[in-house]
């Protein structure tokens, strides 16, 4: 297994476990054509978009956490809110 990299988002429902979900089509990828490896090494170096501004712009409350500390906390207080949350969660 490889360590995550990057952005990923998790989506916790409230209810509906129970219902099987709906089908997605699968794609592939291109391989062909890898891309310019030196704007690549660029674009992984760049930093990622700061999600927590990004939801606050759109009025939505959010909390960002680093991967060392316990991201208890900020679950149990987007758990606790009757509002849409967004928590962003950096992982290196």
């Amino acid at each position: 297994m490889t360590p995550p990299f990057g952005t990923a988002f998790v989506s916790i429902p409230v209810d509906g476990w129970d219902q099987i979900g709906e089908a997605i089509d699968v794609r592939m990828i291109a391989t062909a054509n890898p891309g310019d490896p030196a704007a690549l090494g660029q674009l992984a170096e760049a930093p990622g978009p700061h999600f927590c501004k990004f939801a606050a712009g759109h009025g939505m409350a959010a909390r960002r956490t680093e991967a060392a500390e316990a991201p208890d906390a900020a679950l149990a207080w987007s758990f606790e809110s009757i509002e849409p949350t967004l928590v962003e969660i950096v992982v290196d």
